[in-house]
């Protein structure tokens, strides 16, 4: 650690993973400032935070020691409404603009419309981190049935994040003029939703499709009291931004594609007895005696996804290699997300999928009509609506996020007072 100076050195001082302990390094001082600038600090959310926005000063600069692997997460923050999760949200893109230059560009879209979208952003940011709020919402409306232009939204998001090193072929289509292939993008995500906006967009195909073990998810804690802040969420400290700075500085700029080729700038290798506990957790995610198809899909990335995270913290330590600690904590958190999302599927699957079939049926019924009224909805489905499951207001509150329906009057055409109730706007 020689190489790091001696006014952040304190900070820098990491250990291994415990209850109340802050990540290492650079991480763990980013992760502190969100807590310190919030009215809700939660730790969970911070951690999130921090990781997006480290693992972007590596992204296509840094890799590990498994394979040259990369440092791309896609990190979900699972939270109820209220928990505070604003905080959290703003703060790597308030230290992306407070670095400017490369680094202020990084910052990417707040919403994804659609795979061509996608396809824009990676071919003119292949370096961005995007920050989308209500993430759930937004993987519905593009996930919906019939949405033609998001119908393969995860097999565009799959491919990107396991590409490495190399080029990516962009998606060849009718209309296209030309292929445009672009050398290692890294579109990082850093995504917040509720948990049943979440698990709702999440179809079978999410996890059998390898999408969703393809998120890190970190879920909120109960909302803890207000406390009065300590630090400007707008104005980073001078030690953090000097902290930040070191470690740019340490990790080197870009290299330039050779070929079809972008090496890494900076490789880390393994230190002592690091591999050994990796490999641990390789051989445990690699027993599936007495698992469901669905809980061998979701273990498939966990080791990945640990080391992943290990390589982020190990990079903001200024450290070559990745050491025992920095695996404990991508461990922890890897399984945590494996636990959080297993719990979810389990908690939310059976509801929704009772949503799913009210929001069919409803979405069938209005596209043939073009106009259903607010009592011909109640009269229908309230059999399907106990006490306490608003199943029909939710299904109708989801067809509205996805842009098929919308509140509206209907005038019969023999004349008498309109309907209030729904009117058909999808395609």
């Amino acid at each position: 650690m020689s190489a790091v100076p001696s006014f952040i050195q304190s900070a820098f001082d990491g250990g291994e993973p415990g209850e109340g302990r802050h990540l290492p390094g650079l991480c763990g001082m980013v992760e502190r400032w969100i807590l310190d600038t919030s009215e809700y600090p939660n730790p969970s959310l911070a951690k999130c935070a921090a990781l997006s926005f480290v693992g972007k000063l590596c992204d296509r600069k840094v890799a590990g020691p498994v394979s040259n692997n990369v440092t791309l997460l896609f990190l979900i923050a699972i939270a109820l409404t209220g928990i505070g999760k604003q905080k959290p949200l703003q703060a790597p893109k308030v230290l992306l603009g407070a670095l400017g230059g490369e680094h202020a560009d990084m910052l990417g879209a707040g919403d994804f419309q659609s795979v061509q979208g996608i396809e824009a952003l990676v071919t003119l940011k292949p370096n961005s981190l995007n920050v989308v709020d209500e993430f759930g919402t937004v993987l519905s409306r593009l996930m919906a049935e019939g949405n033609t232009h998001s119908n393969s939204i995860t097999s565009q998001l799959n491919p990107i994040w396991g590409n490495g090193w190399i080029v990516l072929p962009m998606s060849v289509r009718a209309h296209s003029k030309e292929l445009t292939p672009v050398i290692a993008p890294m579109p990082a995500i850093f995504g917040a939703s509720t948990p049943m906006e979440f698990y709702e967009a999440l179809g079978k195909n999410a996890v059998g499709g390898g999408f969703i073990n393809r998120l890190l998810c970190f879920q909120a804690g109960p909302k803890p009291l207000f406390t009065e802040p300590t630090a400007d969420p707008l104005d980073p400290p001078a030690a953090l931004m000097r902290g930040i700075r070191e470690v740019v500085r340490w990790i080197g700029p870009e290299e330039k594609p050779q070929g079809a080729v972008l090496h890494p700038a900076k490789r880390l290798s393994w230190g002592p007895g690091a591999f050994d506990l990796w490999r641990a957790l390789v051989n445990l995610m690699a027993v599936f005696d007495g698992l469901s198809p669905s809980e061998v899909d979701l273990r498939q990335r966990v080791a990945e996804q640990a080391l992943r995270v290990a390589t982020v913290i190990a990079a903001g330590r200024m450290s070559a290699t990745v050491d025992r600690a920095d695996i404990m904590w991508g461990t922890q958190i890897a399984e945590a997300s494996l636990a959080f999302v297993q719990d979810g599927l389990e908690k939310y699957g059976p509801s929704l999928d009772d949503r799913r079939v009210v929001c069919n049926e409803i979405e069938e019924f209005t596209r043939a009509r073009g106009f259903v009224s607010d009592r011909d909805v109640y009269r229908k489905w309230r059999r399907r609506q106990r006490f306490g499951n608003n199943l029909v207001d939710s299904a109708l509150d989801t067809l509205e996020k996805q842009g098929l329906i919308k509140k509206g009057e209907h005038k019969p055409w023999n004349g008498g007072p309109a309907s209030r109730g729904w009117l058909w706007v999808g395609c």
